[in-house]
């Protein structure tokens, strides 16, 4: 079936946002939004 799969991406994108989104995740989405601030 289709499940395993999903699980596996579900457990993938969770590991990689504690490893990377709490550092560079947070990084990359700050300059981001002051960006689109200061464009509009």
């Amino acid at each position: 079936g289709y499940i395993l799969p999903i699980v596996m991406i579900i457990l993938y994108l969770i590991h990689y946002r504690l490893i990377m989104g709490e550092q560079k995740g947070h990084i990359r989405i700050h300059p981001v939004q002051q960006k689109d601030k200061i464009g509009n």
